[in-house]
């Protein structure tokens, strides 16, 4: 209670004392306050190197009094204990501090002072002292394609992230180009890549770290040659086989003083359409046998080559297009010769089958043998036929097929014969007489191995040959019997009978003798008559004639017209046809008086026939 009543009583002296003062000068009798300054404006902390230097400027108001000086505290971090660091004259407008750490935070604030005291303290501002970076360090560089890919490990920052990092090359190490950034520091996995740079040339590289402060001091390695790609190989080849295609190639030429370098490895693609490409392996070897291939599909290889650089990349790929991979091909089945005749010309036609399992032929080779003979090639055919042009009548012609193709050849296919047998009979006219039998021949050349039956047809039904004749094996000819029936006219016959033997035929023209002789047929050769009594005498002929016959009748001539003549006939001409030739015509004989004559009955190239007539007068007449 005592400390509370003496702080009452001082501060009522005070007042007091304040009165009589301002009494004593003529104020007004009210109190005037003290007005302080306001704060430093525009507080910042620019950092350098193991450096901070604080900026502000004036204060907006000073309270009517003249700045006479500004305090400066820091602290290090954010949180630290504010600490005096500095006053500063009235007139500056900056204050540096040194000898700091950089990369370390520093805190600053200012205040300004006037007669009427201290402003309060500015807000707090912040900076980090740093240095220009280090050097990066181990720079390398590795080949690329038509470039380099550089990297290196970061430097000392020196108290300021480092943002960035320039690249730059030479060719003699006194002029750069370049000015490629990067804003971390590269690995030999993700270096820097410097592109486009001229095969063959040798190139330094130099690195420079950025930070807040700026540029720091570059490092340079080098130098370094720039290579392409190895280049194409040569004489890439390859020979088709089962399931399989082997590829042999010769390595590209190296030359590195034009960036060309040597290769140490390939890469062997296939495709099947030149546009999708299947890896298929990466020898170092110039020779790769390519297996699990499909027989009969067709493939493209494309070979390339690298250097041992492999970030080189591979060169320009060759690429080719062997014969589809498959097997030497089947023998070829059903083989069949077969001789044909045109004309004068024979020919031997052969077909085949191509084999039905395996890789299939390019082609056929012909292989024949004649007369057994050795067998020689005779031509080449990309079919399943050949036709053996004008081959010799009756020679043997044994023939085979050899398959071929990229893959190699097939064994002979089974063997076929032919001969073109020449068909003929002995004799091409025969002369038979009717009633009788004459013999035909019919030939082959050359004789049969087996059995050989002939067909045989006559034109003439009555003309008979036997339905066929057998040419025994290993003979060339055989007989058939011709019979020419006994027939019932004078007359010829002709037929034709016809022998056959494949394509061939042979007609034979048989000639019927026919040796009957035309003759008169009378039912009678006598007649006894009775005077004033007639009687008749029957006539036809023997065989059917050729033409009309017209047979006479005449009373003996020694006395034709006797009145005294014993008898009469009617009448004295008869004539017969081809169809009524056998069929008898009656001549009537009339007796006239007794006594005796002959009648003649006679045709132009027919023998005379006569009959006798005997007339007497009836027993008991005058």
């Amino acid at each position: 209670m005592r400390d509370k009543s003496m702080g009452m009583l001082a501060r009522l002296l005070a007042a007091v004392v304040t009165g009589l003062l301002l009494v004593a000068i003529g104020a007004p009798a009210h109190a005037v306050p003290v007005v302080k300054p306001s704060p430093p404006r525009a507080v910042q902390a620019v950092p350098a190197d193991r450096a901070i230097t604080v900026h502000w400027t004036a204060p907006a108001r000073t309270g009517g009094a003249k700045v006479d000086r500004y305090a400066i505290q820091a602290r290090q971090g954010q949180t630290g204990t504010w600490q005096a660091a500095g006053v500063v004259k009235a007139a500056a407008r900056s204050w540096t501090t040194r000898g700091l750490v950089n990369g370390t935070t520093y805190g600053f604030r200012v205040r300004v002072h006037t007669p009427n005291g201290w402003s309060a303290w500015s807000p707090a501002t912040y900076a980090v002292p740093r240095g220009l970076p280090g050097a990066p360090r181990f720079p390398e560089a590795d080949g690329y394609l038509r470039g380099l890919g550089v990297y290196w490990e970061a430097p000392d920052a020196n108290g300021s992230p480092i943002d960035r990092y320039r690249v730059e090359y030479s060719t003699d190490g006194a002029t750069w180009t370049g000015g490629v950034s990067r804003t971390t520091a590269p690995t030999a996995e993700d270096p820097v890549r410097l592109t486009g740079l001229t095969p063959g040339t040798r190139y330094y590289v130099r690195v420079h770290a950025h930070n807040s402060a700026g540029f720091g001091p570059s490092s340079a390695a080098g130098p370094y040659r720039v290579f392409t790609t190895a280049g194409a190989v040569t004489g890439l080849a390859g020979v088709p086989g089962d399931g399989s295609v082997a590829l042999t190639w010769d390595a590209p030429a190296a030359d590195v003083a034009a960036g060309v370098p040597a290769a140490t490895g390939y890469r062997v693609e296939r495709s099947t359409d030149g546009t999708t490409w299947t890896e298929l392996a990466t020898p170092t070897a110039t020779s790769y046998p390519a297996t699990g291939l499909s027989n009969g599909t067709a493939y493209r290889f494309r070979v390339s080559a690298r250097a041992a650089n492999g970030k080189l990349g591979w060169g320009p790929g060759v690429v080719i297009q062997p014969g589809a991979p498959g097997t030497a091909p089947d023998a070829a089945t059903g083989l069949q010769a077969t001789s044909l005749r045109t004309g004068s010309q024979i020919d031997n036609v052969l077909t085949w089958t191509a084999p039905p399992n395996g890789t299939p032929p390019d082609y056929y080779v012909i292989e024949r043998s004649v007369n057994g003979e050795p067998f020689e090639d005779v031509a080449v055919r990309f079919g399943v036929e050949y036709t053996d042009l004008n081959v010799n009548v009756g020679w043997i012609y044994t023939y085979r097929v050899v398959s071929h193709n990229a893959h190699g050849t097939s064994a002979a296919s089974a063997e076929a014969t032919t001969w073109y047998t020449l068909f003929s009979v002995i004799d091409v006219h025969i002369t038979v007489t009717e009633g009788q039998q004459a013999l035909g021949t019919v030939s082959l050349t050359p004789a049969p191995t087996t059995d050989t039956v002939v067909p045989l047809i006559s034109d003439d039904p009555s003309v008979v040959v036997p339905a066929t004749v057998t040419v025994p094996a290993g003979q060339s000819t055989a007989t058939f019997a011709i019979d020419a029936p006994q027939d019932d006219d004078v007359e010829d016959g002709y037929a034709i009978v016809t022998a056959a033997y494949g394509d061939q035929t042979m007609p034979i023209m048989v000639t019927v003798h026919d040796d009957d002789v035309q003759a008169l047929v009378l039912t009678t050769e006598t007649l006894d008559l009775t005077t004033g009594d007639s009687g008749p005498v029957g006539v036809s002929l023997a065989y059917r004639p050729t033409s009309d016959v017209t047979v006479t009748i005449a009373i003996d001539p020694s006395a034709p017209s006797d009145p005294g003549a014993p008898a009469t006939v009617d009448p004295t001409t008869l004539t017969f046809t081809h169809d009524d030739w056998d069929v008898p015509q009656q001549v009537s004989v009339q007796a006239v008086a007794a006594g005796s004559t002959t009648i003649t009955l006679g045709a132009a190239g027919v023998a005379s026939r006569q009959v006798a007539v005997s007339v007497t007068d009836p027993v008991g007449g005058p």
